[in-house]
Protein backbone atom coordinates (compact mmCIF):
# COMPACT_ATOMS: atom_id res chain seq x y z
CA UNK A 1 0.00 0.00 0.00
CA UNK A 2 1.06 3.65 -0.53
CA UNK A 3 0.74 6.67 2.14
CA UNK A 4 -0.09 10.13 1.11
CA UNK A 5 3.00 12.25 2.41
CA UNK A 6 4.04 15.62 1.25
CA UNK A 7 6.98 17.89 2.25
CA UNK A 8 6.88 21.64 2.44
CA UNK A 9 9.84 24.03 2.44
CA UNK A 10 13.58 23.21 3.69
CA UNK A 11 15.98 22.57 6.48
CA UNK A 12 15.72 20.45 9.72
CA UNK A 13 13.10 17.94 9.14
CA UNK A 14 9.11 18.77 11.24
CA UNK A 15 6.69 16.05 10.90
CA UNK A 16 3.09 16.63 11.67
CA UNK A 17 0.78 13.75 12.14
CA UNK A 18 -3.27 14.27 12.10
CA UNK A 19 -5.83 13.02 14.63
CA UNK A 20 -7.98 10.56 14.69
CA UNK A 21 -11.31 10.51 11.62
CA UNK A 22 -9.04 14.00 9.73
CA UNK A 23 -5.84 13.77 7.32
CA UNK A 24 -3.01 15.87 7.25
CA UNK A 25 -5.34 18.68 5.25
CA UNK A 26 -6.28 20.01 9.00
CA UNK A 27 -2.47 21.06 9.67
CA UNK A 28 -2.73 23.58 6.84
CA UNK A 29 -3.51 27.02 8.90
CA UNK A 30 -0.27 26.60 10.23
CA UNK A 31 2.23 24.89 7.44
CA UNK A 32 2.70 27.86 5.38
CA UNK A 33 4.50 30.11 8.30
CA UNK A 34 6.22 26.75 9.81
CA UNK A 35 7.85 25.34 6.32
CA UNK A 36 9.42 28.99 6.32
CA UNK A 37 12.46 27.65 8.50
CA UNK A 38 11.98 23.69 8.24
CA UNK A 39 10.92 20.87 6.09
CA UNK A 40 7.33 20.04 7.11
CA UNK A 41 6.24 17.05 6.63
CA UNK A 42 2.86 15.62 6.25
CA UNK A 43 1.33 12.47 6.47
CA UNK A 44 -2.18 10.68 5.89
CA UNK A 45 -2.60 7.48 8.15
CA UNK A 46 -3.62 4.21 6.27
CA UNK A 47 -7.23 4.51 5.12
CA UNK A 48 -8.10 8.74 6.02
CA UNK A 49 -7.42 10.98 3.32
CA UNK A 50 -5.54 10.11 0.40
CA UNK A 51 -3.49 7.11 1.33
CA UNK A 52 -4.64 3.22 0.91
CA UNK A 53 -6.65 1.85 3.42
CA UNK A 54 -4.39 -1.35 5.46
CA UNK A 55 -5.22 -5.18 4.14
CA UNK A 56 -5.64 -6.96 7.65
CA UNK A 57 -4.92 -6.16 10.28
CA UNK A 58 -4.19 -2.64 11.67
CA UNK A 59 -1.58 -0.95 14.47
CA UNK A 60 0.09 1.56 15.63
CA UNK A 61 3.72 -0.64 14.88
CA UNK A 62 2.20 -0.90 11.46
CA UNK A 63 1.45 2.67 11.04
CA UNK A 64 4.73 3.60 12.49
CA UNK A 65 7.00 1.08 9.66
CA UNK A 66 4.98 2.46 6.99
CA UNK A 67 6.12 6.39 7.93
CA UNK A 68 9.63 5.27 8.73
CA UNK A 69 10.71 5.53 5.09
CA UNK A 70 9.60 9.39 4.92
CA UNK A 71 11.00 10.13 8.47
CA UNK A 72 14.63 11.63 8.50
CA UNK A 73 17.04 11.07 11.70
CA UNK A 74 16.83 13.77 14.17
CA UNK A 75 13.45 14.93 12.73
CA UNK A 76 10.80 16.34 15.48
CA UNK A 77 7.69 14.54 15.63
CA UNK A 78 4.41 16.17 16.45
CA UNK A 79 1.37 14.45 16.55
CA UNK A 80 -2.22 15.60 17.10
CA UNK A 81 -4.79 13.37 19.15
CA UNK A 82 -4.34 9.84 17.69
CA UNK A 83 -1.34 10.79 16.07
CA UNK A 84 0.07 12.22 19.54
CA UNK A 85 0.62 7.96 20.12
CA UNK A 86 2.10 7.35 17.09
CA UNK A 87 4.67 9.89 18.07
CA UNK A 88 5.23 8.78 20.91
CA UNK A 89 5.61 5.22 19.79
CA UNK A 90 7.82 6.51 17.22
CA UNK A 91 10.07 8.52 20.08
CA UNK A 92 10.28 5.70 22.18
CA UNK A 93 11.37 2.69 19.38
CA UNK A 94 12.99 4.99 17.12
CA UNK A 95 14.96 7.53 19.21
CA UNK A 96 17.58 7.77 16.52
CA UNK A 97 15.14 9.08 14.46
CA UNK A 98 13.03 11.14 16.71
CA UNK A 99 15.62 14.43 18.01
CA UNK A 100 12.09 16.14 19.60
CA UNK A 101 8.53 14.99 20.50
CA UNK A 102 5.21 17.19 20.71
CA UNK A 103 1.87 16.18 21.36
CA UNK A 104 -1.25 18.26 21.42
CA UNK A 105 -4.67 17.25 22.18
CA UNK A 106 -3.14 13.91 23.35
CA UNK A 107 -2.82 12.12 27.31
CA UNK A 108 -0.77 9.49 27.12
CA UNK A 109 -3.30 7.15 28.66
CA UNK A 110 -6.95 8.61 26.82
CA UNK A 111 -9.26 6.35 28.55
CA UNK A 112 -10.01 7.75 32.40
CA UNK A 113 -8.95 5.24 35.45
CA UNK A 114 -9.09 5.89 38.97
CA UNK A 115 -6.24 7.79 39.57
CA UNK A 116 -6.75 9.29 35.98
CA UNK A 117 -8.49 12.21 34.19
CA UNK A 118 -9.80 10.79 30.54
CA UNK A 119 -12.33 10.06 29.01
CA UNK A 120 -15.18 7.86 30.41
CA UNK A 121 -15.33 4.17 29.52
CA UNK A 122 -19.24 4.46 29.38
CA UNK A 123 -19.11 7.21 26.90
CA UNK A 124 -16.43 5.61 24.48
CA UNK A 125 -17.91 2.29 24.13
CA UNK A 126 -21.10 4.20 22.89
CA UNK A 127 -19.16 6.30 20.47
CA UNK A 128 -17.72 3.07 19.11
CA UNK A 129 -21.01 1.38 18.61
CA UNK A 130 -22.53 4.82 17.16
CA UNK A 131 -19.33 4.31 15.06
CA UNK A 132 -20.36 0.96 13.59
CA UNK A 133 -24.03 1.54 13.17
CA UNK A 134 -24.17 5.30 12.31
CA UNK A 135 -20.39 6.31 11.37
CA UNK A 136 -21.60 9.65 9.37
CA UNK A 137 -23.45 10.95 13.05
CA UNK A 138 -20.42 9.94 15.00
CA UNK A 139 -17.79 11.98 13.04
CA UNK A 140 -20.50 14.98 13.11
CA UNK A 141 -20.61 14.79 16.86
CA UNK A 142 -16.54 14.25 16.99
CA UNK A 143 -16.77 17.59 15.35
CA UNK A 144 -18.93 18.96 17.78
CA UNK A 145 -17.00 17.69 20.82
CA UNK A 146 -13.66 19.04 19.55
CA UNK A 147 -14.72 22.37 19.73
CA UNK A 148 -16.06 22.25 23.12
CA UNK A 149 -13.65 24.47 25.67
CA UNK A 150 -13.41 27.13 22.91
CA UNK A 151 -14.04 30.76 23.88
CA UNK A 152 -16.75 31.26 20.82
CA UNK A 153 -17.22 26.99 20.06
CA UNK A 154 -19.95 27.37 17.26
CA UNK A 155 -16.97 29.43 15.02
CA UNK A 156 -15.50 25.89 14.57
CA UNK A 157 -18.25 23.17 14.06
CA UNK A 158 -18.59 24.05 9.84
CA UNK A 159 -14.99 24.43 9.38
CA UNK A 160 -13.71 21.23 11.09
CA UNK A 161 -16.75 18.83 9.55
CA UNK A 162 -16.34 20.52 5.86
CA UNK A 163 -12.35 19.39 6.48
CA UNK A 164 -13.01 16.25 7.57
CA UNK A 165 -15.31 15.38 4.68
CA UNK A 166 -13.03 17.19 2.26
CA UNK A 167 -11.85 13.40 0.63
CA UNK A 168 -15.38 11.68 1.42
CA UNK A 169 -15.58 10.01 4.89
CA UNK A 170 -12.96 7.86 5.99
CA UNK A 171 -12.67 3.85 6.21
CA UNK A 172 -15.34 2.79 8.52
CA UNK A 173 -12.72 0.20 9.29
CA UNK A 174 -9.74 2.38 9.58
CA UNK A 175 -12.02 4.39 12.15
CA UNK A 176 -12.89 1.42 14.11
CA UNK A 177 -9.21 0.48 14.30
CA UNK A 178 -8.11 4.20 15.52
CA UNK A 179 -10.44 3.67 18.11
CA UNK A 180 -9.23 0.53 19.23
CA UNK A 181 -5.41 2.19 19.58
CA UNK A 182 -7.11 4.99 21.39
CA UNK A 183 -8.74 2.33 23.89
CA UNK A 184 -5.55 0.19 24.49
CA UNK A 185 -2.75 2.94 24.92
CA UNK A 186 -1.10 3.46 28.29
CA UNK A 187 2.06 5.63 27.50
CA UNK A 188 2.68 7.36 30.86
CA UNK A 189 5.51 5.06 32.06
CA UNK A 190 6.92 5.53 28.35
CA UNK A 191 6.85 9.02 28.48
CA UNK A 192 9.48 9.07 31.62
CA UNK A 193 11.54 6.85 29.68
CA UNK A 194 12.26 8.87 26.23
CA UNK A 195 15.06 10.24 26.31
CA UNK A 196 14.70 13.19 23.60
CA UNK A 197 13.38 16.54 24.46
CA UNK A 198 9.40 17.00 25.12
CA UNK A 199 6.40 19.57 25.00
CA UNK A 200 2.77 18.64 25.35
CA UNK A 201 0.09 21.20 24.77
CA UNK A 202 -3.66 21.07 26.07
CA UNK A 203 -6.57 23.04 26.31
CA UNK A 204 -8.01 23.76 29.21
CA UNK A 205 -11.32 22.34 28.42
CA UNK A 206 -10.69 19.63 26.08
CA UNK A 207 -13.38 17.09 26.70
CA UNK A 208 -10.77 14.56 24.81
CA UNK A 209 -7.70 14.89 26.37
CA UNK A 210 -8.14 16.04 29.98
CA UNK A 211 -5.23 17.79 31.53
CA UNK A 212 -3.68 15.89 34.72
CA UNK A 213 -1.90 18.02 37.18
CA UNK A 214 1.83 16.55 37.26
CA UNK A 215 2.35 15.73 33.76
CA UNK A 216 5.53 16.53 32.34
CA UNK A 217 6.65 19.13 29.94
CA UNK A 218 3.39 20.62 29.45
CA UNK A 219 1.89 24.01 28.57
CA UNK A 220 -2.22 23.96 29.01
CA UNK A 221 -3.62 27.13 27.31
CA UNK A 222 -7.18 29.06 28.42
CA UNK A 223 -10.80 28.85 26.50
CA UNK A 224 -9.00 26.09 24.39
CA UNK A 225 -10.42 22.75 23.51
CA UNK A 226 -9.34 20.12 21.39
CA UNK A 227 -8.22 22.09 17.93
CA UNK A 228 -5.15 24.49 19.82
CA UNK A 229 -3.29 24.98 16.43
CA UNK A 230 -6.60 26.29 14.96
CA UNK A 231 -8.10 27.91 18.17
CA UNK A 232 -4.55 29.38 19.23
CA UNK A 233 -3.02 29.33 16.35
CA UNK A 234 -0.57 32.10 16.84
CA UNK A 235 0.29 30.46 20.44
CA UNK A 236 0.78 27.18 19.03
CA UNK A 237 3.11 28.58 16.17
CA UNK A 238 5.46 30.22 18.21
CA UNK A 239 5.46 27.52 21.02
CA UNK A 240 6.71 25.07 18.17
CA UNK A 241 8.85 27.64 16.86
CA UNK A 242 10.60 28.13 20.16
CA UNK A 243 10.57 24.38 20.61
CA UNK A 244 12.38 23.82 17.12
CA UNK A 245 15.25 26.40 17.77
CA UNK A 246 15.61 25.07 21.49
CA UNK A 247 16.45 21.69 19.94
CA UNK A 248 19.08 23.68 17.81
CA UNK A 249 21.07 23.75 21.61
CA UNK A 250 20.58 19.81 22.04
Amino acid sequence: MSLYVKHYGSGRQLVLLHGWSFHSDVWQSIIPVLSEHWQVTVIDFPGFGRSEMLEGSYSIEQIAELMLPHINSSSTILGWSMGGYVAMHLAKYYPERVLGLMTTGCNPKFLEDDAWSGVSLDFFETFCQQVRLKAGKALRQFCLLMQQGQENPTNYYKYLLSLLLKYGEPSVSALRYGLEILNSRDMRDSLLKIQCPQLHIYGDGDLLAKFNEGSINTKVYQQCGHIPFISHQKDFIADTSNFMRELNDV
